[in-house]
């Protein structure tokens, strides 16, 4: 600010005035003293001295930050309406048209489906299948796309069986592989002289994929679902909301971790410094690491990794990224133990001071000890989930204590 202009500003009959109402007003909040609730005590000279109380019953800064003692989540306990599978794109699906089942390139289960266009002649898979989509809002899936450069369109539409009144989508701002497509279903565009037929009584579901002239580009559709809500997003913080989803496993919903656009998510309304967290995951990849996040800055990927380390290992490692880089900690192998696909597991860490201990358990109440290492880097810090090598699994079932 320039001289002249802060005498202006002073000159003004109400700065003063006000700028001392705003610093009261701040030292109020800080220090928490009011007429109501303040004390006061004589300190031997005939002054009376006012005691500070503390903010909300906060003893200091460190209790304001890590204030949250206990914390649990799990969405087994959601409806299970909350998610509503369309297709796994598997054999079973019933899938027409010019498509394909590939079990060499999918994202989830144990295919995906292809869709080929060759010199702009359009590719086209269509599903019959009667739902009710009205009390969603947003669809979902994964797509891989082969060649970027040859791809000029991809359109998804749902409506009646003839497509005579139905709701279209464009897809725009692909990237090449794999990636997660979420759609609003109010972005979506109505067609037909029925719009009253609506979400309620859908029939088909087609995606349309057209390549540019002279070229040729497949691009493979995975794991379409509909979504009551995307409202769970808000527990969490990442760095792109692509990481996490929610999916619906043997009739219980469960929270879809997938290492795309991040590698971790760390809870909103916990942060910890000494504490015992605990998560059950399910994993889904051969080789695929997942586990714990902890005493971590989800910004940065900074902080300190619990991981199993994928389906068909016996193995758990204690990462860290800090100031020099990646380290491994500890790897532990447990004999005669392997980890299964679609098989429930829980890893669990205490973190007091140092000393960092990690857990495993089969059944969620009886844990075996596997690693115990010291390391004073971070202190403090978010807790969550991680997923690394473009893998996925499922987790639930958060426990926190400090």
């Amino acid at each position: 600010m320039n001289q002249i202009n802060y005498k202006e500003i002073v000159k003004n009959r109400y700065f003063v005035p006000v700028l001392m109402g705003i610093v009261i007003a701040i030292g109020g909040i800080l220090v928490g003293v009011s007429k109501d609730d303040g004390k006061t005590t004589n300190n031997g000279e005939g002054v009376e001295v006012k005691e500070i109380v503390d903010i909300k019953g906060k003893k200091d800064m460190k209790s304001l930050l890590f204030g949250q003692k206990t914390y649990t989540l799990s969405y087994a306990s959601m409806d299970p309406l909350a998610v509503e599978n369309i297709s796994l794109f598997e054999f079973s699906d019933g899938w027409k048209g010019d498509g394909f089942l590939d079990w060499r390139n999918f994202y989830e289960g144990k295919s995906s489906l292809g869709v080929a266009s060759d010199n702009h002649q359009p590719g086209i898979v269509f599903l019959e299948k009667n739902l009710d989509l009205s009390n969603f809002d947003v669809i979902e899936f994964p797509l891989s796309v082969s060649d970027i450069n040859s791809l000029e369109s991809i359109v998804v539409k749902i409506g009646d069986s003839s497509l005579t009144n139905y709701f279209s989508y464009n897809l725009s701002n692909m990237l090449g592989g794999w990636q997660v497509v979420r759609i609003p279903m109010n972005q979506f565009v109505s067609h037909g002289t029925n719009p009253e037929s609506g979400w309620k009584n859908i029939q088909k579901i087609q995606f349309e994929v057209v390549s540019r002239p002279n070229t040729t580009e497949i691009v493979n559709f995975d794991y379409l679902t509909a979504q009551k809500s995307a409202d769970y997003l808000s527990k969490w913080k990442m760095t792109d909301d692509r990481f996490l989803s929610l999916a619906k496993k043997d009739d219980k919903i469960v929270l879809l971790a997938r290492n795309e656009g991040a590698m971790q998510a760390v809870l909103s309304e916990v942060n910890g410094e000494n504490f015992t967290f605990q998560a059950s995951f399910v994993p889904q990849t051969v080789g695929g690491a997942l586990g714990l996040f902890f005493r971590g800055n989800y910004g940065n990927s900074k902080g300190y990794y619990l991981l199993a380390d994928g389906i068909n290992k016996n193995s758990f490692t204690l990462k860290k990224l800090g100031s020099g880089g990646w380290e491994d900690l500890k790897t532990v192998e447990i004999s005669n133990f392997v980890l299964e696909k679609d098989q429930k597991y829980w890893l669990k860490v205490e973190a007091k001071g140092k000393t960092i201990i990690g857990f495993v358990s089969v059944d969620g109440e009886n844990f075996t000890e596997i690693l115990n290492v010291d390391d004073d880097e971070f202190s403090s810090g978010g807790l969550g989930i991680t997923v690394f090598s473009r893998s996925y699994g499922f987790f639930d079932d958060f426990k926190f204590e400090q």
